[in-house]
């Protein structure tokens, strides 16, 4: 077995950036109040546009015109009398700008609005009136140095704001008023921003205003503030919110309550908080909400049975609680929910192993009744870590209108329950990390005839089971990678080392040569899985996105994957043999659109390639390769 931790040197780590300001993914693109250019601009086919409003031929033109040419000598009201025969004056000109920061400065602000981050940082530096329309357009951020936060009154029609570290009270109060979606997760858990004093600012409605500091809010992450349920009374009087995130918050069954009668909430986190059967059944009650997660919220049948009739309640994650078969099988039932998780069920139950997998196997049974009597398939269903075997995963495959995606990771599923599995006409997706299905299980998964999306991650997968997937014809999306820890602790890579797949460069190969397949992962094969077989799946025209994160690829495949006219998506991540000639060439790609290079030897140079690709995205923290942020400390 290869192992999977790295002897290479620690990479240089970079500092967290502070300028240029990151956009926010998670919300919707900004729609411009302003309306386009006022004038100036053609029209198709090279006329210009004018209005009838702004031109004396077009008044006399129109009805309201023509009356007011109704006068004895004619002509229009408040002019000259025209001669019979004399042509209409030609209408004058729209004033036309010579140069770009001539436009209106609204004018500016809308064309800005469309640029990308590192666009606009360019555009900054042309002049102050660019300078001004390049602030004004930056609707989303992420601040992860307080020198940001001095500067936020710069950017004007700022809508949506990640905050990180240790964010203070006041700070809070100095955000900008026109906040749509505040995002406060990632702040210090004993920061001001999560304190009470800062939930009672977000909720009092201020006497001068009249209204709350952020009357537009209609989203807000107060994951891990200490609310209690005085906190959640106070922002479910916030009447604009319509996603409210307040995991682990010390919240009760009463703060559920408060939270529940909320007229206009319609996505509700409240994981990790002891509401028990009754806070779900008061969350149940509610007329608003579409998408509820209760992980690990200490919810039984009681409350169980409540959300499973609840009509609106489209989305829905009970995984950790303790939930008995009926009440499994009355949410598999349930014909309004489209996603639903209940994996880990009844955790920290202190039985024999053979028990357990008994009790599973009864908890299949009553997802597969629940599921029969579905008229349409569930969209998702996701029940991983639940001791689920062979037998279990016959009782899963069994329904014709089952569902269309499920997840059963980390269960004791092998080639057996796979091939179960395989049969079912209707699966299109299916995730079976750390299964110990081996070859013989893809080999039979391999054979489905519907499954177009499949993840067989730590799966003890070779080359010969590699060969059978290659062969697959109605596969798009194929992961065989390897788990990787993210924190270097190399027992929890050993762990996953006992199940890793061992794809080689002949794998690789044989996967380059199959032409359905537009996403592939190999991530994690070490030394197995080199340039030999990354260049041939460099020549790939099919794939559009591939992952070879932590293989054994030196910057020989470099150009190749460059040069590559289809891949748009990449990861190269953990390949430490990677620097700055392997980026200059992967920001001269025409075609990549996202880039993770996290992890590699990339220095300045690399980044600031990188960063003038204004096509390349990266990772959510450092989505535009700031280059300052890969910079050696003096």
């Amino acid at each position: 077995m290869v192992k999977r931790t790295s002897n290479s040197p620690s990479p240089y780590i970079p500092p967290q950036p502070s300028a240029p300001p990151m956009p926010e993914h998670g919300f919707g693109p900004y729609v411009p109040s302003a309306s386009p250019l006022p004038w100036g601009l053609d029209q198709a086919g090279g006329q210009r546009a004018h209005s009838p409003s702004r031109s004396s031929a077009g008044v006399a033109s129109s009805p309201l015109g023509g009356l007011a040419t109704m006068r004895l000598n004619g002509g229009s009201a408040g002019t000259a009398p025209m001669r019979r025969g004399q042509l209409p004056p030609t209408p004058s000109r729209p004033p036309v700008a010579q140069n770009l920061q001539d436009l209106p400065a609204k004018a500016l602000q809308n064309m800005a609005s469309f640029l990308d981050p590192r666009s606009r940082q360019a555009l900054s530096v042309v002049s102050k009136t660019m300078n001004e329309a390049a602030w004004s357009s930056q609707t989303h951020m992420q601040v992860r140095d307080k020198k940001m936060l001095n500067r936020l009154h710069h950017y004007p029609n700022l809508q949506s704001l990640r905050l990180r570290g240790n964010i203070t009270l006041d700070e809070l109060k100095a955000l900008p008023k026109t906040l749509r979606h505040l995002d406060l997760s990632e702040c210090d858990a004993n920061s001001g921003a999560k304190s009470h004093a800062a939930i009672e600012y977000l909720t009092t409605v201020s006497p001068v205003t009249r209204t709350v500091p952020f009357p537009h809010l209609e989203s807000l992450n107060v994951k891990g503030a200490r609310l209690g349920d005085h906190g959640a009374e106070l922002l479910a009087g916030m009447s604009s919110l319509k996603t409210l995130n307040v995991a682990d918050g010390g919240i009760s069954e009463v703060g559920a309550k408060k939270l529940a009668d909320h007229k206009s909430l319609e996505s509700l986190d409240m994981s990790g908080n002891r509401i028990d059967a009754r806070g779900a059944q008061h969350l149940a009650a509610s007329e608003s909400i579409k998408t509820l997660r209760l992980c690990c919220c200490g919810v039984t049948d009681p409350g169980i049975h409540a959300l499973a009739s609840n009509p609106r309640l489209t989305s829905l994650d009970v995984s950790g609680n303790y939930i008995g078969d009926e009440a499994l099988h009355a949410l598999a039932a349930s014909p309004s929910l489209a996603e639903l998780d209940v994996s880990c069920n009844r955790p920290f139950t202190t039985i024999p192993l053979g028990q357990r997998v008994t009790e599973a196997g009864e908890m299949a049974v009553a997802l597969a009744m629940g599921l029969l009597k579905r008229e349409t398939p569930l969209v998702s269903l996701k029940a991983d870590g639940n001791y689920f075997d062979d037998t279990a995963a016959e009782m899963l495959a069994y329904p014709p209108n089952g569902t269309l995606s499920l997840s059963l990771k980390s269960n004791l599923i092998e080639a057996a329950g796979a091939q179960k599995l395989a049969e079912n006409p209707i699966l299109k997706s299916l995730d079976l990390t750390q299964n110990k299905i081996d070859d013989a299980g893809v080999e039979a998964l391999a054979s489905s005839r519907s499954l177009r999306e499949l993840v067989v991650r730590n799966c003890r997968v070779t080359d010969t089971g590699v060969a059978a997937l290659a062969s697959n014809r109605t596969l798009t999306s194929l992961d065989l990678g390897n788990l990787v820890t993210e924190t270097g602790d190399e027992a929890e890579q050993a762990g996953y080392d006992k199940t890793a797949n061992e794809v080689s460069d002949e794998g690789a190969r044989l996967l380059a040569q199959n032409r359905t397949l537009t996403s592939l992962s190999i991530q994690g094969q070490g030394d197995l899985c080199g340039d030999a077989g990354i260049l041939e799946l460099a020549k790939n025209r099919t794939l559009t996105s591939l992952n070879v994160a932590f293989t054994n690829m030196t910057p020989v495949s470099t150009p190749e994957l460059a040069r590559n006219p289809v891949l748009t998506s990449l990861n190269v991540r953990w390949n430490y043999r990677l620097g700055d000639a392997d980026m200059v060439a992967l920001a001269k790609s025409q075609s990549l659109t996202f880039l993770d290079a996290r992890d590699t030897s990339m220095g300045e140079e690399g980044a600031k390639a990188l960063e003038a690709n204004i096509r390349l995205t990266g990772t959510p923290d450092d989505p535009n390769f700031i280059s300052k942020s890969y910079r050696e400390p003096d």
